[in-house]
């Protein structure tokens, strides 16, 4: 198992002091680097001896995936964008959470809506795989957004594209949020390339692992352990939660939880 943290671009040295393996940085802020940029990035995580394994946050709501927004041109444009800085860091996957993309009116043709999430997956499923990137969808609890909730969904949709490239990030928090049963994993593996854990509570807020949530760690640990599966696990708290402390010390949770489960 790879133990990575969720941080924003300038938040490399915290994971690498807290003892991480790598770090997962937001899509969206990733997209905004020029070339130039992306290359100091990439030189600055290599002499800090971390590297860029994984990207979330894949935008800020634009290009949307779905709803009356949906546009191609644009879908391809930020993907190109996107993935290009993507490859230079180093990223092997890049997860499509995006609630602020996948929010449509209430009423909106369902059809519809899934033949516009099918366009965008293709064309940024077709310019990853140009740049040697997976392509990693997730489902997204319903309190974010109203577009595939649930990761049942999620797998469907990407059983029907069936496109080489496209996987999951399976995400326990939204999942728990969702109420599915974390012992459902083995069916996700099949696909699932990546995965997220923090802290659900009521509202959005998402932390690292600390004593006080040693229920719901063991819950996640379980889980994993339980389903075999043994690749890439990112925390994926809130940006304010995370301090050199916090860090560390939801680690060590996560890794003693695992041990024991």
């Amino acid at each position: 198992m790879l133990y990575g943290l969720c941080v924003p671009l300038d938040g490399f040295s915290l994971a690498r002091d807290a003892g991480y393996d790598y770090v997962e940085f937001p899509g969206f802020q990733v997209a905004k680097l020029s070339k130039a940029e992306a290359e100091r990035l990439a030189a600055a995580l290599k002499d800090a001896g971390i590297p860029c394994r994984r990207i979330n946050a894949y935008c800020a709501g634009t290009p949307a995936i779905v709803g009356p927004a949906a546009d191609d041109g644009a879908t391809r444009v930020y993907a190109e964008t996107l993935f290009e800085n993507a490859a230079i860091l180093g990223a092997e996957c890049v997860g499509i959470g995006a609630p602020a993309a996948r929010r449509v009116p209430e009423g909106y043709d369902a059809a519809r809506a899934d033949e516009e999430c099918v366009r965008f997956l293709k064309i940024t499923a077709s310019v990853a795989q140009r740049c040697g990137i997976r392509v990693l969808l997730e489902a997204v609890q319903h309190e974010m957004c109203n577009y595939l909730t649930k990761t049942p969904d999620a797998l469907q949709m990407a059983q029907r594209l069936a496109i080489g490239n496209l996987g999951l990030v399976v995400d326990l928090y939204h999942m728990a949020k969702e109420g599915e049963d974390l012992d459902t994993l083995p069916t996700y593996l099949p696909l699932t390339r990546h995965m997220h854990v923090s802290t659900w509570e009521t509202g959005l807020r998402r932390r690292l692992f600390a004593e006080a949530d040693a229920q719901q760690l063991a819950m996640c640990a379980a889980a994993i352990k339980k389903s075999g599966y043994d690749g890439t696990l990112s925390a994926e708290p809130d940006a304010k939660e995370i301090s050199p402390q916090t860090a560390k010390t939801g680690l060590a949770l996560l890794k003693a939880a695992l041990a024991d489960a």
